[in-house]
């Protein structure tokens, strides 16, 4: 059983953990961006001059790619999260959460509910947080080592 409540910052640092690539992703988008600037490139100094202006704008889409993901990272987003758990009262409350075979309990002042194991899609987990990801909801945790020793 573990008991939480979620401040500010650990909703920013769950909900971005939530939301990092995983390795496969960044080797499609690695793989697509040199896809993209080796032919932006081409056009740019091997194609005839038509495909100039066309090869520059390819090597301007990765570029401006890069910056804008890392303006939503780390500027739009947390912003938003913040805002998303100010405006959100139930995120604040203290809930208690305690497994089984049959599933997650999860109890707060407002109720009592089972989550059953087949219910989740997926799972990640850092040094910090467990996050279960359901199909309607997710829950983010503190991990400890009290409690890692009960998951495992």
């Amino acid at each position: 059983m573990v008991t939480t409540q979620l401040n500010e910052n650990d909703y920013l640092e769950g909900s971005l953990f939530a939301a990092q690539r995983t390795r496969k992703r960044w080797l499609i988008i690695g793989m697509m961006a040199a896809v993209y600037l080796g032919l932006g490139l081409f056009m740019v100094f091997y194609a005839s001059r038509d495909f100039f202006i066309l090869g520059w704008s390819l090597i301007g889409a990765v570029i401006g790619g890069f910056v804008g993901s890392l303006i939503r990272r780390y500027i739009l987003l947390p912003k938003r999260l913040k805002s998303h758990f100010a405006e959100r009262k139930a995120l604040h409350r203290k809930s208690t959460l305690s497994w089984d075979q049959k599933g997650l309990t999860v109890e707060n002042e407002n109720g009592h509910s089972i989550v059953p194991w087949s219910d989740f899609l997926k799972s990640r987990e850092n040094e910090k947080f467990i996050l279960y990801t359901h199909r309607e909801l997710c829950f983010l945790s503190f991990q400890n080592e009290s409690s890692r020793s009960r998951i495992n």
